[in-house]
């Protein structure tokens, strides 16, 4: 069901992008000769008027096929007959609407659920950033000198920071003031290098690397019954055990493929890696179905929509700066089938959870890959959105078109290109699932 829902996701993405450019190219009288979902062999098609309107083999992919895209005709209503901004207007909109469904679906997001803000609300006992000048109600503008717009440059931020000092600057009714906190270590506990995750909240969903537990022989999917004496039922009694247990050997019990079927193996806990805390917690607003927290100026709900786009947005150029520069390994990199078993396994723990808390991950993941998707369509690659509006400008500067074949001609070199990236990232991805 999971997966019918992330394709799903996948399919209203990429409609949705393509709709802009169809209904863009209508308004300014190019004739669109076909429009697709999906990529590869037909399996449906209708011609409804002048437009083909068909359904792929493949579930990923589309698009709107505008007479005279690529190639030289002369007909009036052909794309290359138009003006150079009737044609980026064409071109832009697939984009744009992909960025407005982004908004949206963070909007009702914040409508419904809430959101948190960048305003500190309480501190963690202990830490250092309760006894430094930071006060409840202040308001994070900067961090580190990059600009601080929503709870996520936040987080991003004091995540990157790891045990380094941080420069906080912030603002107090009309003060705007700076300070320097540094984070605080949390007490190292032991541990079985596991993930748990799915319906049940012992149940093993992946291991850390170099696990105990993994290599003790226990699996992804065995759920967690026992630890020597200690009943397991919940994470807290896993930790309850681990406490009293120490780095000391203990016999692990496990329920595997179903009620009955048991496996025992001998566990050593390992000390955690040290983790570090800002001890900072923000404040959220609430929405219409969560009303045990205010709500506030529903004004602010519109505002954190656009200003999540921001983030999106910021986060992903970021990310190809950094691939194109090599501060980005290829493994970081991941594809649609990575993204689907993501999403996959999002949907399992939050469903376990609620109903709402499921519909909130996957509208936030929809909302992601669609500011996501309209970036990526931006970049100046052949082929790709970017990369026709880039010949758009070059014409625009020479004051004459370049041949339709030529330009034609670099854009299939682009598509086998990406076709072939994107072939690559597939590999990847089951390589990494694996």
């Amino acid at each position: 069901m999971s997966i019918i829902i992330a394709i799903l996701i996948f399919g209203v993405i990429i409609l949705v992008h393509e709709l802009g450019h169809f209904f863009a190219a209508r308004k300014v009288g190019i004739l669109v000769e076909e429009f697709a979902i999906g990529m590869g062999p037909k399996i449906f098609s209708v011609k409804k008027g002048e437009t083909v309107y068909s359904l792929r083999l493949i579930p990923m992919g589309g698009f709107c096929k505008m007479l005279g895209e690529d190639e030289s005709n002369h007909n009036p209503r052909a794309f290359n007959s138009k003006t150079i901004a009737q044609r980026a207007f064409a071109l832009s909109m697939g984009v744009v609407l992909n960025l407005v469904l982004a908004f949206v679906i963070f909007t009702l997001i914040a409508l419904f659920f809430g959101y948190t803000t960048p305003r500190i609300s309480s501190f963690s006992a202990g830490t250092n950033a309760e006894v430094s000048v930071l006060q409840e109600g202040d308001i994070i503008t900067r961090i580190n000198g990059s600009r601080v717009l929503t709870s996520g440059h936040v987080a991003i931020a004091f995540s990157e920071a790891g045990s380094r000092p941080v420069d906080i600057e912030f603002r107090r009714g009309r003060e705007r003031l700076m300070t320097t906190v540094s984070p605080t270590q949390l007490e190292q506990r032991y541990i079985l290098g596991v993930m748990l995750g799915g319906p049940n909240a012992t149940q093993i969903a992946g291991f850390a690397e170099n696990s105990s537990a993994a290599a003790a022989g226990l699996l992804v999917g065995d759920i967690i019954t026992q630890i020597e004496d200690f009943r397991i039922e919940s994470n807290a009694d896993i930790t309850a055990a681990l406490r009293d247990i120490g780095g000391n050997q203990a016999t692990i019990q496990v329920q595997r493929g179903g009620i009955g079927n048991t496996y025992t193996a001998p566990v050593t806990p390992v000390l955690s890696p040290p983790t570090y805390t800002m001890g900072i917690m923000l404040a959220e607003v609430g929405g219409f179905y969560n009303r045990s927290i205010p709500m506030g100026n529903i004004l602010g709900h519109f505002a954190n929509g656009f200003l999540q786009i921001v983030f999106w947005v910021e986060l992903t150029i970021i990310g190809v700066v950094r691939l194109f520069t090599g501060r980005l390994a290829i493994d970081d990199l991941a594809g649609p089938i990575m993204i689907v078993s993501v999403m996959n396994d999002a949907y399992t723990a939050t469903i376990a959870q609620s109903l709402s808390t499921a519909i909130r991950t996957m509208a936030t993941y929809m909302a992601i890959i669609s500011a996501n998707l309209g970036v990526m369509n931006l970049l100046p690659i052949p082929a790709l959105d970017g990369g026709r509006l880039v010949f758009l400008g070059i014409e625009k500067i020479r004051k004459k078109p370049l041949s339709p074949e030529k330009e034609g001609l670099v854009h299939l070199i682009g598509f086998a290109a990406i076709i072939g990236f994107a072939i690559f990232i597939a590999f990847n991805d089951i390589q990494n699932l694996l």
